[in-house]
């Protein structure tokens, strides 16, 4: 059995100055959604399988 391998990449990570310059920028559904997404500290994997 072989160790997963660590990734190369860093997480991009957005201070919370951009986090609001985001979500500013959208509307209605999207914003509300991005809003609620964000607060609950949900990672991009577990956003992407809740809209599945």
């Amino acid at each position: 059995m072989q160790c997963a391998r660590q990734s190369k990449h860093l997480s991009t990570v957005l201070t919370p100055e951009e986090v609001q310059q985001v979500l500013k920028r959208l509307e209605g559904t999207h914003q509300l959604l991005a809003k609620l997404l964000y607060r609950a500290g949900l990672g991009v994997k577990e956003r992407v399988l809740t809209l599945l």
